[in-house]
């Protein structure tokens, strides 16, 4: 990966810095009307697309709330439906962890930004996997006990329960932040070109 940094006009480049990997040409650019750390694509056909890494507290906490009601929302039922446990049992569990997965979804979406920032690596399947499993193996640390706590179950037991939900979550936190990514990228994008035809 080669990172090469290049002041560009003042009046319409405050700061620009290129990042080459794997023959993708990122581009990210400070100009007037453009919100600081948006990072443009510039593909074979030259095309931009427009994603900032930088998201305000509000953002991480609506990504991190929709990420979770949605989760509760499959979990609960089937997790009463597979294992045997009452609906309520199952949902105040699956809220319980939402909450500790959701302060984790914030602190490791943030700490994951900051290392995409500084490596400059896109958010390609590699990326996405990683992600996931990392996120995934810190939630089991916290969940384990928690879920053996509620359910009075030994710890293996537990654990072999958070194996069967972080199985569920892998391709479901893959699948949700891809998707997530996707929209506020286009969303992004729109606001660029409004603020650029202005």
């Amino acid at each position: 990966m080669q990172a090469l940094t290049h002041q560009g006009r003042q009046s319409r480049v405050a700061r620009r810095a290129w990042v080459v990997t794997d023959g993708t040409v990122l581009c990210a650019v400070r100009t007037a009307g453009v919100p600081e750390g948006v990072v443009q694509r510039v593909g074979n056909r030259g095309q931009n697309t427009g994603m900032t890494l930088e998201k305000s507290i509000t953002e991480r906490f609506g990504h991190a709330l929709l990420f979770e009601v949605l989760a509760i929302a499959i979990c609960a039922p089937l997790g009463a439906w597979l294992l045997g446990y009452p609906l309520a049992q199952m949902g105040l569990l699956t809220l319980m962890i939402s909450l500790v997965a959701m302060v984790w979804n914030m602190l490791f979406n943030a700490l994951f930004d900051q290392a995409q920032h500084r490596m400059g690596f896109e958010r390609h399947f590699t990326a996405r996997a990683v992600h996931a499993v990392l996120f995934e193996i810190g939630l089991l640390l916290a969940v384990v006990p928690l879920a053996a706590w509620w359910l009075d179950i030994s710890l293996w037991r537990a654990l072999v329960l958070d194996i069967g939900i972080a199985l569920f979550f892998l391709p479901y936190t893959f699948v949700f932040n891809w998707v997530y990514d996707s929209l506020r990228a286009r969303l992004l994008a729109r606001r660029q070109a409004a603020a650029n035809a202005n």
